[in-house]
Parts: C-alpha cells; sequence; structure tokens
C-alpha cells in the first residue's frame, strides 16, 4: 500500500494500546455496509479483542489489524462507489465509465478527517432517492431504525 511505503507516516486505525476511536469509528461504519446494499462481511476486519500490549506477538497483531482496516476503507470506498458492478452488463444506457476513487488519495483524506466514518459514508450515493431505498431497505429487513446518514461537506 503506497500510504505506508512513504517515510514517517502516522498510523491512521492503531496505537500502542490496540484499536483508536478512529480505527473503531471506520469499522463501525464498515459493519453497517448491509444498511447500504454493501455486505459488510466482504471486509476483512480485525478482531483486537483480548489485545494484549505487552504480548511478544503484540506488535504484528497491530500492523495486521492496520493494513487490514486500510484495505477494507479502500475495498469500501471503491464499492460504494459503484466499483463493484460494470454498469454496461446492466444496460447499454448506463455511463460505462465510473469515477473510482484513487486509493492513495482515499487514505491520505481520511487521514487528516476528523471524522473517518463521515468521510467513508461520503462515497455513497447523495441522491434522495438513494436515502429513501436506504431506509426501506434497513425497515424490511427489520433493522433498527436507520441513522440519518450525514455526509461532509
Amino acid at each position: 500500500m503506497e500510504y505506508y511505503s512513504i517515510p514517517d507516516q502516522k498510523l491512521l486505525w492503531v496505537d500502542a494500546d490496540g484499536l483508536t476511536d478512529r480505527g473503531k469509528a471506520v469499522i463501525a461504519e464498515i459493519m453497517r455496509a448491509d444498511d447500504y446494499g454493501l455486505s459488510a462481511a466482504d471486509y476483512e476486519l480485525p478482531s483486537l479483542s483480548g489485545f494484549d500490549a505487552d504480548s511478544t506477538s503484540a506488535t504484528e497483531q497491530l500492523a495486521d489489524a492496520e493494513i487490514k482496516i486500510s484495505h477494507a476503507v479502500l475495498d469500501y470506498a471503491h464499492d460504494a462507489r459503484g466499483g463493484r458492478i460494470t454498469p454496461s452488463r446492466i444496460s447499454r444506457n448506463l455511463d460505462p465509465t465510473l469515477a473510482l476513487p484513487n486509493s492513495l488519495e482515499v487514505i491520505e483524506s481520511i487521514a487528516f478527517r476528523s471524522d473517518p466514518a463521515a468521510y467513508l459514508r461520503s462515497f455513497q450515493p447523495d441522491q434522495p432517492q438513494f436515502e429513501l431505498l436506504r431506509k426501506k431497505l434497513i425497515e424490511l429487513r427489520g433493522g433498527d431504525k436507520p441513522v440519518d446518514a450525514e455526509k461532509p461537506r
């Protein structure tokens, strides 16, 4: 991953004690992928439950968690933007070119956002019709009342 190849880059999702609040927020947002018609199970996320900072494998666990979360962020942004489909396979009337996010730009942008979960949500469609469909999907699945999707401005 290009971001981590640059010297002295800060870690985005973990610190010496395990997941940071930013890491937890991003994981929670990705776990809500089903609310957007995606599948949360498609994103490999780490489990640091029972993490022991004094363990001999702590550094490896943290490194693994950092990379897994970054990959999940990139995959989610790609999928939310429409990268899971080939529009022309659905209909010739759909625009066959998708504006998919650049990986390095996504990671560099999310690195300085005060609300990384909101930034991740910003990759979802912003049309009111999509929001109505999303809420109906949650309702039909018997889910909790959906939280209004707030997008960063």
